[in-house]
């Protein structure tokens, strides 16, 4: 009995089989700020999501699978692995609702609009359109679209290489059926 009073374990029990006060005080405060450090997480994590991300799906002008007359096949690949970042018919999924995700994601699709957005296919602008085409095709070549973390969420979205060259095939097939007139600027502009 003697041995645990001894001196060099700060860890052992008193003679009524519990911590000595001190112990317990700073266990309990340990837990106490891993508490209030979780709540606090959490009231952040509540508040960010009364500043909402903005999500919108604007009316199609021109869609580019109806102006082309894409096959249905290939419609529904271009549909699975582009159009939720490139056009304006974006299926939102339900964490496109949840802060600070849905920032990031609205954002994406932001810009992807931006960069091609095959809800306002150039009609009439035929040097635009080519200009799409073959971004489209080397991004299909390089398997650069879609990014790695939509396919990762998005099994629709996966394009196997068979996939691949047949879009890429369909894509090489409208830019060779367009009707190019002379070059914006005349002929001066090529070299």
């Amino acid at each position: 009995m003697a041995s645990q009073f001894s001196k060099g374990n700060g860890n052992r029990l008193n003679s009524i089989g519990m911590m000595p006060l001190t112990r317990q005080l700073v266990a309990s405060s340990g837990d106490l700020l891993r508490r209030r450090n979780v709540m606090v997480a959490l009231a952040i994590f509540a508040g960010l999501q009364f500043i909402p991300a903005r999500r919108t799906n604007p009316p199609v002008s021109t869609d580019f699978i109806a102006a082309a007359a894409v096959p249905a096949a290939e419609a529904r690949l271009l549909r699975a692995a582009c159009y939720d970042c490139h056009s304006q018919e974006t299926r939102w999924p339900w964490y496109a609702r949840v802060a600070p995700a849905s920032w990031w994601i609205a954002r994406h699709v932001r810009e992807g609009r931006e960069h091609l957005n095959f809800s306002k296919w150039p009609q009439g602008r035929p040097w635009e359109a080519k200009a799409k085409l073959e971004s489209i095709a080397e991004a299909l070549r390089n398997d650069s679209m879609p990014p790695g973390g939509y396919k990762l969420l998005h099994a629709d979205a996966k394009l196997t290489s068979a996939q691949r060259l047949r879009l890429g095939a369909e894509v090489q097939t409208e830019a060779a059926a367009l009707r190019l007139p002379s070059p914006p600027g005349g002929l001066s502009g090529i070299r």
